[in-house]
């Protein structure tokens, strides 16, 4: 699937539940490669939930299988649904690392917690969110700060509090420049440098806004390309709703 190759990536997955259905990984990986087939084709959302709810049933200590589920119900609308399985994820992780640690439960958390209007809850999980990703060592440890400070940085531009919020997208920015080797990179710049631009129109600064997004058409084109480099909270849906905004 990193690959590009999500055809493969989804016979190869179904190939490995047949041969060991008592594997999480089986399911969660085949999961993943249909979550990430949604971009293209909203038929793989019901496949790519039946085989994340199935890896909860072989092994629910898989806890990057409930931030899986949580991103998929989120992206739906479904709410309550998406809140259901994030606080699952980090009951698992409160009860302590053990069996596949992971993280970004509290970012998608305050995702729909901004969406359900809950304005200074949500803040506050964005903050929590980003104290937890600085004190973790993880591979998505940095893409993960980054999507956080986006997130916020959206939250607080529609506050209206503007250098707040271009603060939170500078600091998602100096994050993309410090790891040009994140999951993810190209879509994590394009919703930073899409915050960015909606920040300078909402000053009034029309032509920045504007070169920004000009950035983002670019980079939108080279993602549409490279399904390979989805990453949570970086849904091209989400991309283009920034960008729409902007």
């Amino acid at each position: 699937m990193r690959q590009g190759k999500i055809d493969q990536a989804i016979s190869a997955g179904r190939k490995g539940v047949e041969l060991q259905p008592d594997l999480v990984l089986a399911h969660y990986f085949l999961g993943a490669a249909y979550m990430v087939a949604t971009e293209s084709d909203p038929n793989a959302y019901q496949p790519a939930v039946k085989h994340l709810l199935d890896a909860t049933v072989v092994e629910p200590r898989w806890t990057a299988t409930w931030l899986c589920l949580g991103q998929l119900a989120t992206m739906c609308g479904e709410y309550d649904h998406a809140q259901q399985f994030l606080l699952s994820g980090l009951e698992v992780q409160r009860r302590g690392p053990g069996f596949g640690y992971f993280i970004g439960m509290e970012m998608v958390l305050a995702t729909v917690t901004q969406r359900r209007g809950e304005i200074g809850k949500a803040r506050d999980i964005y903050a929590s969110a980003a104290a937890s990703f600085e004190s973790c060592d993880h591979v998505y440890r940095e893409a993960f700060l980054a999507l956080t400070a986006c997130g916020l940085g959206d939250l607080l531009r529609r506050e209206g509090r503007f250098e707040e919020a271009s603060i939170e997208f500078h600091r998602a920015s100096r994050l993309v420049k410090e790891y040009p080797r994140m999951l993810g990179r190209q879509r994590v710049l394009a919703r930073t440098l899409a915050g960015l631009s909606a920040v300078h129109s909402a000053q009034g600064d029309s032509r920045r806004a504007g070169e920004l997004l000009e950035q983002v058409a670019s980079l939108l084109m080279e993602i549409g390309q490279v399904p390979q480099s989805w990453v949570w909270e970086g849904f091209i849906g989400q991309i283009y709703y920034a960008a729409g905004t902007a």
